[in-house]
């Protein structure tokens, strides 16, 4: 089960050039129930809860002011090729004009105090970068049903 990058991934992603446009596939399999420390401060909710309304939707506020775009997220139904039993509850795609916003948005308090609900949420993750067209902003939110 995977949630966070390793050293090496993290390597790799600061060595990319940050001017470069870039798209980023996340695939999220959810905790049936979210998983808080003892003694949080969080009421308990589901792993989706935790994941879609407490962490994703603030989160897409903030990257989306700084640039960045949700262009599409929706239920996983089924894998069509791959080990069978992989179970996936939701693909997103989003599109950032530069690296740099992803970089920045690491690294902002209000993004990292969300980053709790992702970790509580999530039970596996796969983050996939891909190079980005070099698009307009408008182009791409556009392309959202």
């Amino acid at each position: 089960m995977y949630v966070f990058p390793t050293d090496k991934q993290i390597e790799e992603f600061t060595a990319r050039d940050p001017d470069l446009p870039m798209l980023m596939v996340n695939l999220v399999r959810f905790r049936e129930n979210a998983f808080y420390p003892d003694g949080s401060r969080f009421t308990p909710c589901s792993g989706q809860t935790a994941f879609e309304e407490r962490y994703a939707g603030p989160a897409s506020q903030i990257a989306e002011a700084m640039g960045a775009r949700l262009v599409i997220g929706e239920a996983v139904r089924q894998i069509f090729v791959g080990p069978e039993d992989e179970k996936w509850h939701r693909f997103y795609l989003l599109y950032y004009p530069e690296t740099r916003i992803f970089l920045d948005l690491l690294v902002m308090p209000e993004f990292l105090d969300l980053s709790v609900h992702r970790t509580a949420g999530s039970l596996d993750a796969r983050m996939i970068i891909c190079d980005g067209p070099d698009v307009p902003n408008g182009l791409i939110k556009d392309f959202r049903p």
